[in-house]
């Protein structure tokens, strides 16, 4: 066992871990914003975004859409106005832009003008660390606006993870996430109970609680075909047949 080359993927899983810690981190920022009324930009906010008046109107209005395509829209419009802005990255939020033909010409000219040792890898350096950003954004829209549903006093931040106050969930949603009945922890009616969750678990609840089960049908489809397709691809590309043999003789 070579344990160089051991620890390094260590420091990859690893690396995984503390990026789940910082997205619950970023989300408690937001959420205290809500909490504060701050989490809102000029006349944007979540509310003014969805069109309701309060945390109430939430997930009934994020049920209420029956495409994924609706509820990505929704969550573009969330991360472009609020969440990258709060944060000031207002540069890496989305625009359709469309450059003329000199422009494009302008562009590549200067590309070529500007060439160094170093300046592909920085460029792409800074293009990588740009889409985490954003990826960041998009896959933390749900969380917050999960959170920002509910009651304050169910949920509660603790040690890089979100508890969450299951008793306040549906059973389906808590028998699905979870895997356990609520009938089965055993608490006095009126109890709470919180539940830790991770980021992926947080992501995992808040699709449940907010998107309609039609949605949810097609995400997992969509899972699934895309899961198939890499299989048989995988599977493909070790598999014989008389065409490699030619090329490979």
């Amino acid at each position: 066992m070579n344990k160089q080359i051991n620890k390094l993927f260590n420091e990859i899983g690893n690396n995984t871990l503390n990026n789940e810690k910082t997205s619950i981190g970023i989300i408690e920022q937001y959420t205290i914003l809500n909490n504060e009324n701050k989490f809102k930009i000029n006349n944007y906010s979540i509310y003014t975004i969805l069109g309701v008046k309060n945390n109430a109107g939430i997930v009934s209005e994020l049920r209420g859409q029956d495409t994924l395509i609706k509820l990505q829209g929704i969550r573009k419009s969330v991360v472009d106005r609020l969440i990258l802005p709060i944060a000031d990255f207002k540069h890496l939020v989305e625009v359709d832009e469309k450059k003329t033909k000199v422009e494009k010409n302008k562009d590549k000219a200067e590309k070529k003008a500007n060439v160094e040792v170093d300046k592909v890898a920085n460029r792409s350096d800074e293009k990588i660390k740009s889409n985490a950003i954003r990826t960041t954004a998009n896959n933390i829209c749900y969380p917050i606006l999960f959170l920002c549903s509910q009651d304050k006093a169910n949920y509660k931040f603790k040690n890089n993870r979100v508890m969450v106050n299951v008793m306040a969930l549906s059973e389906e949603v808590v028998k699905s996430v979870f895997g356990f009945k609520k009938d089965k922890i055993g608490i006095e009616q009126g109890t709470k109970f919180f539940v830790e969750c991770n980021f992926t678990l947080l992501q995992k609840l808040s699709q449940k609680v907010l998107f309609k089960v039609e949605v949810m049908r097609k995400i997992t489809e969509e899972n699934e075909t895309e899961s198939l397709e890499e299989s048989t691809e995988e599977l493909t590309k070790g598999a014989y047949s008389k065409d490699k043999a030619k090329k490979n003789a």
